[in-house]
């Protein structure tokens, strides 16, 4: 009997080896290891709650961080090469038709709004391929020139007119297709998907999952015809598994990043494998990509300076201070200002002015996501310092006079707002500036999520609650349109993290819709990003919020998603499994235990009886 208690402990402790206690590590949000961070470490990087000057340096993001594999010089040129396009800030002089069938279409590239990255266009037959064959520069001196062809001119694709007596295809006259920009990355002449396709010794196919891909290969498809640039790879470990990937490609109406797996906000790996094996693509490898050189005088074009204000505007500037607008309630005296600045000299804090008043420091944090490969803006790695502030201020009363600072003109109740970076040097320039409005602001809009199946809704912010028998595993899309006066980007983030944009699309059909009551929402009004759920912390409730940004620098909700705390079916599999083993171990347990109190009992009776017969023999 001594033995059985051990046999009942031995299953008990099995039973909780089975079983997860309070002790073990929940998934962490956006972290590679499994360890258990205390509850502060996933709040917001901008919140200004515990913050100050002296954590300045301490890393203050939420973002998983991975491995990446070590890339040859040549790769590194050839990204470099890509993100030099595609970070080219430029402002039209004039109204600029973008890529289409006619030589006005609906879409435009309007006269006095700033754009990031080449446009799109297909100049065959008429125009400038611009990297390939035009520079950089000579695009830049365009754009700034009212009397050049980018104004007077239009490029022409005549391929389908005279081959198939369709429509020519009209573009900016200095522009890119999708072929000609990882061209131009690569540093050789203009090669389309099916020289691509066709070269196998110039671009040897690798493979066709992403578990292949390398930084600077294509995802090529002359089925689709279509060529993407991938940029970044990360693993979970080294030799592990691809976790998040980012792609760079020129596609209408310019070029656009897209981010999938952890921390993306264009889907899923799943859905970006799908759309390769779907798409008929295929991951080629350029033979010389080791001993690609850079664009020359390409990172000369790189602005020194990006800021932005995330509230409570929501435009960033290249080189210059990022202006916007914002309103607020008439009673309200305080403001949350939250933003970023990156610069190639490292900062050390920001201050802010209310009215041109005395500077007053900002907490100031250090936010590893904006130099991330997915914002496009990772050239600023490594450079140091601080990057980004959050504070609530007060407009009323100077900090350090105590006198009223909120508005010398009652009529119009402007106050004005300036945030000054500061260089570890101690020079200061100004980040951002704002025009603070004391009355409702006048944010009208239509719009239309698509992929939650909502109807029209003018001016009504669409907020829904997915139940949690509803979730299944994947991606969450918000795919469908938005359109409001002076309306030029959307932004999408995930519970109190980073705002990132949107690539913006555009539809002729939303257009023709909702021109009469927006005429100039003529640059961006579709949208389409999604989440991954799997990515994200299950034992928490997660919120997608999507916004649209103003050329005057406010911005409005269109949309707010939230997902309440997923039930891990595999934990309750798990359970399931353990209670079963737990109930068989213990019905065994007392199975053994009866024929134990038996056998014992048999041996204790035949024991007796032999001694009974031994005493009558006696």
């Amino acid at each position: 009997m001594k033995s059985l208690p051990k046999f009942l402990f031995f299953a008990l402790s099995l039973i909780f080896a089975i079983l997860p206690g309070n002790g073990t590590c929940p998934p962490a949000r956006f972290s590679g290891n499994c360890t258990c961070p205390p509850a502060q470490s996933d709040r917001s990087p901008f919140s200004s709650a515990g913050s100050s000057s002296s954590a300045a340096v301490a890393d203050s993001s939420t973002a998983w961080k991975g491995y990446r594999e070590p890339l040859s010089d040549g790769v590194k040129n050839t990204l470099r090469n890509a993100l030099c396009m595609y970070d080219i800030f430029w402002t039209p002089a004039e109204d600029i038709s973008a890529w289409g069938t006619t030589k006005k279409t609906y879409m435009q590239f309007m006269k006095g709004r700033t754009y990031r990255g080449i446009p799109y266009g297909q100049p065959v037959h008429q125009g400038k391929y611009v990297g390939t064959v035009t520079t950089l520069d000579e695009f830049i001196e365009a754009v700034s020139d009212p009397q050049s062809p980018l104004y007077t001119d239009r490029g022409e694709n005549t391929w389908n007119y005279t081959d198939h007596g369709g429509p020519i295809q009209y573009s900016p006259y200095y522009s890119n297709d999708c072929s000609g920009f990882v061209s131009a990355a690569l540093g050789i002449k203009r090669h389309t998907t099916r020289d691509i396709g066709a070269d196998k010794e110039l671009f040897p196919v690798v493979g066709n999952t992403l578990a292949d891909a390398r930084p600077g290969d294509l995802l090529n498809s002359t089925k689709s015809g279509h060529v993407i640039m991938v940029y970044d790879v990360v693993y979970d470990k080294k030799g592990g598994k691809v976790q998040s990937v980012v792609t760079i490609e020129q596609t209408p109406s310019i070029i656009v990043i897209r981010s999938f797996g952890k921390d993306g906000i264009n889907g899923s790996l799943a859905d970006l494998q799908k759309k390769i094996m779907n798409g008929g693509y295929s991951v080629v490898r350029y033979k010389y990509i080791d001993d690609v050189l850079p664009i020359e005088g390409a990172e000369a074009l790189l602005p020194e300076t990006v800021n932005s204000v995330s509230s409570p505007s929501s435009l960033f500037a290249a080189g210059t201070a990022a202006k916007g607008n914002a309103y607020i309630d008439p009673d309200n005296n305080t403001l949350l200002l939250e933003g970023w600045a990156l610069s190639l000299t490292p900062l050390r804090g920001f201050e802010y002015t209310v009215n041109g008043g005395a500077p007053h420091s900002l907490p100031s944090l250090y936010y590893s996501e904006l130099t991330a490969p997915a914002l496009g803006f990772d050239y600023f790695a490594g450079i140091g310092g601080v990057n980004a502030y959050s504070a609530t201020i007060n407009l009323q009363a100077d900090p350090g006079t105590g006198t009223i600072s909120d508005g010398a003109d009652r009529g119009t109740g402007t106050i004005s707002v300036a945030v000054w970076a500061v260089t570890e040097k101690g020079e200061k320039y100004m980040s951002a500036e704002m025009e603070i409005v004391r009355r409702e602001g006048e944010k009208r809009f239509i719009s239309n999520i698509e992929s939650m199946g909502m109807d029209l809704g003018e001016d009504n912010v669409f907020r829904r609650t997915i139940e949690a028998s509803a979730l299944r595993p994947g991606t969450v899309t918000l795919n469908g349109w938005c359109a409001g006066e002076n309306q030029t980007r959307f932004e999408i983030r995930v519970d109190d993290g980073l705002w990132y944009p949107v690539p913006n699309t555009f539809r002729d059909d939303v257009y023709a819709y909702t021109a009469g009551n927006y005429p100039n929402c003529r640059d961006c009004n579709g949208f389409y990003c999604g989440v991954d759920l799997d990515a994200l912390g299950k034992d928490t409730d997660h919120t997608v919020t999507l916004r649209a940004v103003t050329t005057d620098g406010d911005n409005y909700v269109v949309a707010v998603v939230e997902y309440p705390a997923r039930t891990n079916w595999r934990l309750i599999i798990g359970l399931g499994i353990a209670a079963t083993a737990a109930a068989a171990i213990i019905v065994c347990a007392v199975l053994i235990s009866v024929k134990v109190k038996k056998k014992i009992r048999k041996v204790k009776s035949a024991a007796a009886e032999k001694a009974e017969i031994s005493n009558s023999a006696r």
